[in-house]
């Protein structure tokens, strides 16, 4: 997520698992995220239709693998969708679009975000919110600890020691856990148990599961608990982990988890973001 963290952002995380795929694989998964590019310029997800979720995701991975060229002919598809969205979410996953692939017009959508963001209290958000929020406004220039001063996660903290993005859970949830211990980190704060709390949620095949009790990893909680790892000075070696992710790959894409195995953007990024949050072999 940020360059506060002053250890790795999830950008340089992607970057450096595509470095780490073999030529033809890069090539792969390039073609894949491709092909699901719509007519409108947007990127669509598992139903047809351009999706800024996805899209997002897609155009994050085509940066990644270098891919910079294709990636810039979404640009009218980002603008036309910020000023038509509803969504808050899918609003920040067009605006932190625009401001990766740059240009002209984006330096005024910069300057907004960073007047804007001081006005936004992020120590009463969720982490998933927090997060998303952080990432923005990193991507426009900001700097993310100083608008998370403060935060601390604790009215999402559950009683097994985790953090749900709901007030009051019982049980903690992987991706909340490991966005909250990137939140904490980004501030310079210690996680204070939250990265053992990941850890337990390894499996013994490999990847990390989505909570406790739950008995199969998938990528995104293998991806999210990997990268906040190394965020909080603790990256793990590749091992069985790496040995899993490769398991998941299937030709041009990363799967979700073994069990399921249809493929999209969003899977393709957290594979990218999986391999290069590893502690260098």
């Amino acid at each position: 997520m940020s360059r506060a963290m002053g250890r790795l952002t999830l950008d340089e995380a992607a970057e450096r698992g595509a470095e780490r795929m073999a030529p033809e694989a890069r090539d792969a998964l390039a073609g894949f995220l491709l092909s699901l590019r719509e007519p409108d310029g947007g990127f669509r997800g598992r139903a047809p239709g351009s999706d800024p979720w996805y899209t997002l995701f897609a155009l994050d991975g085509l940066l990644a693998l270098g891919r910079r060229e294709e990636a810039l002919a979404s640009r009218p598809y980002l603008r036309r969708g910020a000023l038509t969205c509803r969504s808050g979410v899918h609003l920040a996953c067009l605006l932190r679009a625009r401001l990766r692939l740059g240009g002209l017009p984006a330096l005024g959508l910069r300057w907004l975000i960073r007047c804007g963001f001081p006005w936004v209290c992020a120590r009463t958000l969720a982490p998933y919110a927090a997060l998303l929020g952080a990432s923005v406004l990193e991507s426009a220039g900001g700097n993310a600890g100083r608008w998370l001063r403060g935060w601390t996660g604790g009215e999402h903290r559950t009683p097994d020691g985790g953090v749900s993005n709901a007030r009051s859970a019982s049980v903690g949830l992987t991706a909340a856990t490991a966005a909250a211990v990137a939140l904490l980190a980004a501030q310079g704060r210690d996680p204070e148990g939250l990265a053992d709390w990941l850890l337990a949620r390894e499996a013994e095949e490999g990847g990390f599961v989505a909570a406790p009790g739950v008995r199969e990893p998938d990528l995104l909680s293998t991806a999210v608990s990997l990268f906040a790892l190394a965020c909080a000075g603790r990256p793990q070696s590749p091992g069985r982990i790496a040995g899993w992710v490769d398991l998941l790959w299937d030709g041009r894409a990363f799967q979700a988890c073994a069990s399921d195995p249809a493929v999209d953007a969003e899977y393709a990024l957290y594979g990218l973001v999986a391999l290069g949050s590893m502690a260098r072999p």
